[in-house]
């Protein structure tokens, strides 16, 4: 694959790419190489730092441990992956994770927080505008929001009681929701809920609220 050069200020995905194409030179690795190590071919590291693919944070990972970076590309994936999201999401996304409860509900699609891999990409796969590995990863890394433990969010009982507990678990095409469902209302970010919430007076809380089907949407 022949390379072009990046400007690393253009987009984080283009700094991404700058950045890996110069750690990689550094450590004398090919592009086959550096794909070995991280079990992923030499034409997808290529892709990426052209910036023709968005990086999964996974991938991430690997490669820092690869190259040796300390983390630099796990923290740049979360900068990569947020910029997927439409521009005018992106405030939105940004009250969604500092957040200290969210209150939503939605008519037709599931939650965008709630959605599987398979979901999100049937969901999104309704919009023609191309990138549709990139935006099914943004809207996974939005999800991370539910496991960190220092949440003092929303209550699992509708999700648990009335979605989780439905005779759905037979049913394939929604055993993966399901199973995704029951793990976030099971999960650190959840289980403190209620006693947070009489912790703390609802108007010192920060919230985001009301039925959005963007949330699922994007």
């Amino acid at each position: 694959m022949r390379s072009r050069e990046l400007d690393p200020s253009a987009s984080p995905l283009d700094y991404y790419g700058y950045e890996l194409r110069r750690a990689r030179e550094a450590a004398g690795l090919t592009l086959a190489q550096l794909g070995s190590i991280v079990f992923c071919t030499g034409s997808l590291i290529g892709q990426i730092e052209c910036a023709a693919k968005v990086p999964q944070r996974e991938f991430s990972e690997r490669v820092d441990a690869a190259l040796g970076t300390d983390g630099l590309f796990s923290r740049l994936a979360g900068l990569v992956l947020r910029s997927q999201l439409p521009s005018w999401f992106q405030p939105y996304a940004e009250m969604e994770a500092r957040a200290a409860y969210i209150s939503t509900y939605q008519a037709q699609l599931v939650h965008g927080l709630l959605q599987t891999e398979a979901y999100a990409r049937a969901v999104l796969g309704t919009r023609n505008d191309g990138n549709i590995d990139g935006r099914v990863a943004a809207r996974l890394e939005r999800q991370r929001i539910l496991v960190r433990a220092t949440f003092r969010g929303t209550s699992p009982s509708t999700r648990r009681g009335r979605l989780v507990q439905a005779a759905v678990w037979s049913q394939p095409r929604w055993a993966g929701r399901a199973r995704r469902w029951a793990a976030t209302a099971s999960g650190p970010r959840v289980a403190k809920a209620h006693r947070a919430l009489k912790r703390r007076p609802e108007d010192q809380m920060p919230v985001v609220g009301g039925r959005n089907e963007a949330t699922a949407m994007f």
